[in-house]
């Protein structure tokens, strides 16, 4: 067994962003059910740095946070063995972060995190929301623009290997891509489900298809996502099948 002392020796010689990383890793691993003798001591210095709550992900920092905003009904903690083509694993918000500040557009990325957080510190909300909105819309054309190339998309999943070992990564970058093009579409089509749909019968399966029919006409790629948001507000996620019927 690794001393404590050794541990935290260890871990002080990382950058916070690589021990919030290699926490992000742990916990992944963690979850798909990984055998990972020694490194209980390890987990517990990690969550006693990064936990400020009950959260089982170290908190991100505002700047992210707002920039993943349109994302959150959609994250799920999970293996990535599990994945759904409608959802998206938590743990990967932080390797994109990542890249996206030190590799894709670092400079406007700093510019971003300056103005942002001046902004939340003025409880500027409103303002905020603005910010963060524009760079999204920058990150979308320069990840479109860096995925459309095949030396493109070989050097992302490269620089995210570096970031993390999950193999969900790259796709969860795609549906990440998909989902801030369609993030004020898919933000009314949520506001438009009722919290929680106690009867799917066929009135409210009627209203459901003319929902995701209007969201499908703009966004056809952001349909599954929207289904991931149906079927949150479902009793069973099987009873989803009626929307095919």
């Amino acid at each position: 067994m690794i001393q404590a002392g050794r541990i935290h020796e260890y871990l002080k010689k990382l950058t916070p962003t690589a021990r919030g990383n290699l926490l992000t890793e742990l916990e992944r691993l963690e979850a798909c059910g990984e055998e990972m003798p020694g490194c209980e001591e390890i987990l517990a210095a990690l969550r006693a740095e990064f936990r400020t709550d009950e959260s089982t992900q170290p908190r991100a920092g505002n700047a992210s946070r707002y920039f993943f905003a349109p994302l959150e009904p959609l994250l799920i903690d999970g293996a990535p063995e599990h994945a759904n083509p409608g959802r998206i694993l938590r743990g990967s918000l932080a390797p994109t972060w990542e890249w996206i500040s030190r590799d894709l557009l670092p400079a406007m990325a700093r510019d971003y995190v300056k103005e942002i957080n001046e902004l939340i510190a003025a409880d500027n909300q409103r303002g905020a929301l603005r910010v963060a909105s524009a760079f999204q819309t920058k990150i979308i054309k320069s990840i479109e623009n860096t995925l459309g190339s095949p030396d493109g998309a070989e050097q992302t999943r490269i620089k995210l290997a570096t970031y993390t070992a999950s193999h969900a990564a790259y796709g969860d970058l795609a549906k990440m891509l998909c989902v801030l093009r369609a993030r004020d579409a898919l933000a009314k089509f949520n506001e438009a489900l009722p919290a929680m749909i106690k009867k799917f019968d066929d009135a409210r399966v009627l209203k459901v298809t003319a929902l995701l029919d209007g969201l499908a006409k703009d966004h056809p790629d952001a349909v599954p996502f929207a289904l991931a948001l149906v079927a949150s507000r479902l009793r069973t996620s099987w009873q989803l099948i009626r929307l095919a019927t």
